[in-house]
C-alpha cells in the first residue's frame, strides 16, 4: 500500500471517525438489524462473536496511533494510480477486516 501524505492523514482521520462511529454497535436499531441478518444468514455467527468481531477491530485497529505506526511503514507515493478492488463475501465486517 503507498499512500500520499495528504491521503494518510485524511484516511487516519475517516478510520478513526469510523471506530468512533462503531463504539455504540449493538445497541442501537439499524446494527441490531444487521446482527440479526448476520445470524439469520449464516450459521456460523452469533450476536456475541460479531459484536465481540467489531469492538476488537475498531479498539485495535481503528485508533489513531495504531493507524499511524502502520501507515508510517509504506512509502509516499510520487504519482498516484487509481486502483480497484473487487472482494467476495456477503459480511461487510469481514470485507472491511481484510482491506484494512
Amino acid at each position: 500500500m503507498i499512500l500520499l501524505a495528504n491521503d494518510r492523514n485524511k484516511l487516519t482521520s475517516d478510520f478513526v471517525a469510523l471506530g468512533r462511529q462503531l463504539a455504540d454497535f449493538g445497541r442501537d436499531e439499524r446494527s441490531q438489524r444487521a446482527i440479526t441478518d448476520a445470524v439469520a444468514g449464516n450459521g456460523w455467527f452469533t450476536a456475541e462473536s460479531i459484536t465481540s468481531a467489531v469492538t476488537a477491530i475498531r479498539e485495535q485497529m481503528l485508533r489513531e496511533e495504531p493507524l499511524r505506526q502502520w501507515l508510517a511503514r509504506y512509502p509516499e507515493v510520487k504519482s498516484p494510480k487509481n486502483v480497484g478492488i473487487i472482494m467476495a463475501g456477503q459480511n461487510s465486517f469481514s470485507t472491511v477486516r481484510i482491506i484494512l
